[in-house]
């Protein structure tokens, strides 16, 4: 009886040892994965700030009448975002303050203009973005996208034009 309750206890601690040894690995992979998403969606608010200061979207209201000029350089600018980071960035878009969409890109893929929409102040991104000052960055709760059909998470920020947020 002493021998077979030696061994059941033995058992029991490596199995306790083992789960012990379980937890604190998985304790670990987690707090280095987020650790690992943290630094990523800093590194993308970063590129989102980069690219919010591209002169062609300035140049967008500034010179109206060159858009047609400067779509394919906004078109290219969003496709870039895609090509830095392709399993993060699945769309970005270019949305004027009244909520009309300017340009979208999903998946590397630009949309053509006939199918971007009249109105995107209903989504969840857009009060939030405007509300923020230039050169800060929105980052919202996920949300599944109809364009994507991923989720995503809402990442953003305002452009200034001469004093005013476009």
């Amino acid at each position: 009886l002493p021998l077979a309750l030696g061994v059941g206890l033995i058992a029991w601690r490596n199995h306790s040892d083992a789960s012990e040894r379980s937890s604190a690995l998985a304790t670990e992979k987690v707090e280095a994965g987020s650790k690992a998403l943290s630094r990523t969606l800093h590194d993308f608010r970063y590129q989102l700030l980069l690219a919010a200061n591209d002169s062609a979207l300035r140049a967008w209201y500034l010179h109206p009448g060159q858009r047609s000029q400067l779509r394919p350089v906004v078109n290219d600018s969003l496709v870039l975002l895609n090509r830095l980071q392709p399993d993060m960035i699945d769309e970005a878009c270019f949305i004027a303050a009244d909520g009309v969409e300017q340009a979208r890109m999903v998946l590397g893929k630009v949309a053509p203009v006939s199918e971007l929409s009249p109105d995107e102040t209903g989504n969840p991104f857009f009060t939030p973005t405007f509300a923020k000052n230039v050169g800060d960055v929105y980052q919202g709760s996920p949300y599944h996208s109809m364009d994507s059909m991923r989720w995503v998470i809402p990442t953003s920020t305002p452009i200034e034009v001469n004093g005013e947020k476009v």
